[in-house]
């Protein structure tokens, strides 16, 4: 059984988040009390990648949050932080849309240095 590649699978949730918020505003700036952009994109990233082992390993649901807590913990950003700063990014398309191509270059970025790093004749 082939599994999907989690690069794809984001792609696409990126490209339909990126079409159904397309209404874009003015550009502004990110407030101070505001996940700086990227540092929301490591987070974004790290976060992707974590959830991919989760599904692909098999894991149970509540590991998300646990991955989240870690995640945040990692950064040193609170849950309100985090939160706040994800209702302004999804509030605000045109800097999200920047945020979502970041973190698609950074995991394909990721995903190439894997592959050049597998063995010669395994597939995945």
């Amino acid at each position: 059984m082939r599994i999907i590649d989690p690069v794809f699978c984001f792609s696409v949730i990126i490209a339909f988040n990126v079409s159904f918020f397309s209404c874009q505003r003015q550009p502004e700036k990110i407030p101070p009390d505001i996940i700086p952009r990227d540092k929301m994109v490591k987070i974004f990233t790290d976060v992707q990648i974590g959830e991919a082992h989760i599904q692909i390993r098999g894991l149970p649901a509540d590991t998300i949050a646990l991955l989240y807590q870690s995640i945040l913990a990692q950064y040193g950003v609170s849950q309100d932080e985090f939160r706040k700063s994800f209702t302004f990014y999804t509030e605000h398309p045109d800097i999200l849309e920047k945020v979502y191509e970041e973190v698609l270059n950074e995991l394909s970025k990721r995903h190439a240095e894997m592959q050049s790093k597998e063995p010669v004749g395994s597939k995945q």
